[in-house]
């Protein structure tokens, strides 16, 4: 006589549904309060579960903030790639827009993740340069006609450190209008591009 296979109390999806969940309430938490003043038990209780269950994703606290800022990255990336049927000029305001919408939205992680990719840590610079260099891609991409000669690209890498550097001050001010905002990081990218032509 056989016997029917035991099926696992929970299925692939349920568990990446979990670990999503997991993640969507770190970042809320992340995002309203600076890493140190977050604790695991505070994000196991708002999600309803048990500090064994979040440890069974999550080794710990680190492990877990380095997830979020993954994840933000990817939604970085993916919230900022603008529609193709846009003008260029269209298409690189959609994306500063976006930029700083994701800034906002994850205002401790955003921050706290340029602050350590600045200095020694390296997992999370390793994350930050990703998306830099995604960006700077996305960039070298539109280009008409191409260039992706060594000063242009350095020139971008650049500009990008510029919008990051303007972004991370206005979110402790906003003494700027967010349309102001846009134009103040996207008009210096011409005249940057041009300079790094003549160099080359």
């Amino acid at each position: 006589m056989t016997t029917e296979a035991h099926i696992p109390a929970f299925t692939r999806l349920e568990v990446d549904a979990r670990r999503a969940q997991l993640l969507e309430v770190a970042t809320e938490r992340f995002g309203q309060r600076p890493y140190d003043q977050v604790s695991v038990e505070d994000i196991a209780d708002a999600a309803g579960v048990s500090r064994g269950l979040l440890y069974h994703y999550f080794p710990g606290k680190r492990s877990l903030y380095i997830a979020v800022i993954g994840a933000g990255i990817d939604r970085l990336i993916d919230a900022t790639t603008p529609p193709d049927d846009l003008p260029p000029g269209e298409q690189l305001r959609y994306s500063l827009d976006a930029y700083i919408s994701h800034a906002l939205y994850q205002e401790h992680p955003y921050q706290m993740a340029l602050h350590a990719s600045s200095f020694s840590d390296h997992e999370v610079h390793a994350l930050v340069d990703s998306a830099r260099t995604a960006l700077v891609d996305r960039v070298l991409a539109s280009l008409d006609p191409p260039d992706r000669s060594a000063a242009v690209e350095l020139a971008l890498h650049g500009w990008v450190g510029y919008v990051e550097s303007i972004c991370l001050r206005w979110l402790a001010h906003k003494h700027l209008r967010r349309e102001a905002l846009v134009e103040l990081m996207a008009r210096p990218l011409g005249a940057i591009l041009t300079q790094a032509r003549r160099v080359d």
